[in-house]
């Protein structure tokens, strides 16, 4: 979660933060939950869970989780609400955000702000953070700065402390929260610092993100990048596919390889991380490192469309309306179109305003073309501004205005 406070705060995080090494007032219960393991322990971790077990409950919801299919949705909650009655934080946490999720059937604003107080009651230190947001920014709660800043400092207080014994969870989130700025001063040095602890200490995601670390900033060394992505990637870690990937693709850190590179996208997107997903269907739209087949393109697609991926959702439309990997069907592509424009991809939208320009798969009208090619450039969409200022130019839907024309198509050529 991307830090977003006032002066005063980063100021207190700055100065505070050198004191939290030594500190040793921190409850016993604090924790950051446990390590996932590999979908490789799921059947291990279900046989503990219907024993009861509260942490298997837990592991094993987040497990399913990641599988995404709709029935494998249902009983993950099934386990992380049951694991949540139990007064296990991480899983009270976990059931807090499916509460918070507006795109969620399950939304409840105040059950999930609830929820997640009582995570942060029972030690979960992230949740302590997360819920400092809430305070400091008002979302969904009153404003009580107070309380946040209370909230703020025992959930750093405690990480640290835990970071400074050894804990490789607690070692990857500090060193995260410096690298992205959140809840601590940004600092790429202090970050890599807390990182290379929890890589050393074999934290797949410590060595996950150590080795991201490596591949940003003017001294980039893509031999240690993937040397340490390799390392999260042999614990089979779902995140590290794609980017075990793209080093392979590129040569980076490696010899190129593009078929070892579709590989690693195809078994993380089996295991369900969408990054991966999106790259299968693109390697066999493009018939890179394995025979192109749009079939397979549109299949993979959908399944990430279907998900709520709004770039999916635009691909999926261009290839109803191409009639590419699918037969051709002009309301489908609007159908789609207008889902991922919906959610805010700014080239679904002028392909949106494309179809009401058209009549294709719609009722033609120029006026909610413009509305649409309007949206695509004001969020900043180069096919936008040309859309929108050939409208002007040619009075479609708009008034003619050639000053406004040449305004937008100024723009559309700076890239």
């Amino acid at each position: 979660m991307k830090y977003s406070l006032s002066y005063i705060i980063c100021f207190f995080a700055f100065f505070a933060f050198l004191s939290f090494v030594s500190c040793d007032n921190v409850p016993r219960g604090d924790t950051v939950g446990p390590d996932i393991p590999s979908m490789d322990s799921l059947q291990v971790y279900l046989d503990k869970a219907n024993k009861g077990d509260v942490e298997a409950e837990f592991i094993a919801g987040v497990l399913l989780q990641s599988k995404q299919s709709k029935q494998d949705s249902i009983k993950a909650f099934e386990y992380l609400k049951s694991s949540a009655e139990s007064g296990y934080s991480p899983a009270e946490r976990a059931i807090a955000y499916e509460l918070l999720d507006s795109t969620s059937s399950k939304y409840n604003a105040k059950e999930g702000i609830e929820m997640l107080s009582k995570s942060a009651e029972h030690g979960h230190l992230r949740a302590k953070l997360e819920l400092s947001d809430f305070y400091f920014e008002g979302k969904n709660v009153a404003v009580d700065v107070e309380k946040a800043l209370k909230l703020y400092r025992e959930g750093l207080e405690g990480l640290f402390k835990l970071a400074n014994e050894r804990n490789s969870k607690a070692q990857w989130i500090l060193g995260s929260s410096f690298i992205d700025g959140s809840y601590l001063p940004q600092s790429n040095e202090q970050g890599k610092v807390w990182l290379k602890k929890s890589a050393e200490a074999n934290n797949a995601f410590g060595q996950l993100l150590y080795g991201i670390s490596f591949l940003g900033g003017e001294s980039k060394d893509f031999n240690s990048a993937f040397y340490w992505i390799n390392e999260a990637n042999k614990k089979k870690l779902t995140e590290s596919y794609a980017k075990l990937a793209e080093l392979y693709r590129n040569g980076f850190g490696t010899s190129q390889d593009i078929n070892k590179a579709f590989e690693l996208y195809l078994e993380g997107a089996k295991l369900g991380d969408q990054e991966a997903i999106f790259s299968v269907a693109y390697c066999y739209g493009q018939g890179q490192g394995v025979e192109a087949n749009q079939s397979e393109a549109f299949k993979w697609y959908k399944k990430l469309a279907d998900l709520g991926n709004v770039s999916a959702q635009n691909n999926i439309g261009a290839m109803y309306q191409n009639g590419t990997g699918v037969a051709k069907d002009s309301s489908e592509a609007f159908k789609w179109y207008m889902k991922a424009a919906k959610g805010g991809n700014s080239l679904a939208e002028c392909n949106v305003g494309r179809c009401y320009a058209s009549g294709e798969g719609v009722e033609k009208d120029l006026t909610e073309a413009v509305k649409w090619f309007t949206k695509s450039a004001e969020h900043g969409n180069p096919q936008g501004y040309s859309a929108l200022a050939y409208c002007y130019a040619y009075g479609l839907g708009v008034a003619k205005d050639l000053s406004k024309a040449m305004y937008w198509q100024d723009r559309a050529n700076i890239r």
